[in-house]
């Protein structure tokens, strides 16, 4: 009896997304993701427990589906309202099989970059602390920390966790990049190794075309702030703008944001962007915005 309900479930998971692969195929409504079915914890309790883990699976294929579409309308960008379903579901998949890591890539990925669920997907992150055993999921709490919520001290200590790991041994600059973060140092260097990783273990194509794009357009501001400091050892200040930078022949003219927004310089001379990808005070978007 045990195996003809996992046997049902199983069939029943698998017609589900072969109907939404292909209402997503004919693209019968641009509202569908409304109707995908991600279970949350209390779903998933309803649920014999053996067999959490399956459901907890087949709910994680659901919502990389939901993502991959969601993606895919909204030109490589997720906005909040889809981030919060994917949020819930991780949760679930998270609470019942805490030791299965793609759903704590996927929350680093997709809960932080475009819609600022950052305290979500530390929560998700220090879960699977608990459970599993890689330098990644460190990594990704210490990244979050610095990057996007100027926390350098809990960045460096999850960093420093993440560089004594056997593993990590051939990423050597981790435990340079965690000693500068009491410094506004190593920003670029980190986000690229992150981004990096996550394209190498994606699968998805949507997914894997938006963390390129994030890629392209911190390796692009990365190679802005080393013309930043040329600039600073040749001439003893900061360069005002990008266009000083172009006359000056340190970057080749037209160095464009992938992510839509402008490159420019602030007075202490750090490269930032007015796009999502820059996690900048709204004070000073709004200042520069008024320059």
């Amino acid at each position: 009896m045990r195996s003809f309900i996992i046997l049902s479930i199983s069939l029943l998971f698998f017609c589900m997304n072969l109907m939404l692969s292909h209402f997503i195929a004919k693209d019968l409504k641009r509202d569908f993701s409304e109707s995908y079915l991600l279970l949350n914890k209390a779903a998933l309790i309803a649920v014999p427990r053996d067999i959490h883990f399956g459901t907890s699976d087949m709910n994680f294929v659901n919502t990389l589906s939901f993502i991959g579409y969601s993606l895919d309308v909204g030109r490589g960008h997720i906005n909040r309202k889809v981030a919060l379903k994917v949020y819930t579901s991780l949760d679930a998949i998270t609470t019942y099989n805490p030791r299965y890591f793609d759903p704590y890539y996927v929350a680093n990925a997709f809960l932080t970059w475009d819609v600022g669920l950052y305290e979500e997907a530390i929560t998700l992150l220090k879960r699977g602390m608990v459970h599993i055993d890689d330098w990644r999921i460190p990594f990704y709490i210490g990244f979050i920390y610095f990057y996007f919520l100027n926390d350098n001290l809990n960045g460096a200590e999850y960093l420093k966790i993440a560089a004594r790991h056997p593993s990590a041994r051939e990423y050597n600059l981790l435990p340079l990049l965690a000693s500068r973060l009491y410094y506004e140092e190593g920003k670029y260097e980190l986000a690229i190794i992150l981004l990096r990783e996550q394209l190498r273990i994606m699968k998805d194509e949507n997914m894997k075309k938006a963390v390129a794009s994030r890629l392209k357009t911190l390796q692009t501001a990365y190679e802005i702030s080393k013309a930043i400091d040329q600039f600073r050892l040749k001439f003893g200040r900061n360069p005002k703008s990008i266009e000083e930078l172009e006359t000056a022949g340190l970057i080749p003219k037209g160095l464009k944001d992938s992510a839509g927004g402008k490159f420019y310089i602030t007075p202490d001379g750090k490269v930032r962007s007015e796009s999502e990808l820059f996690p900048i005070k709204k004070k000073l978007l709004e200042e520069r915005r008024r320059m």
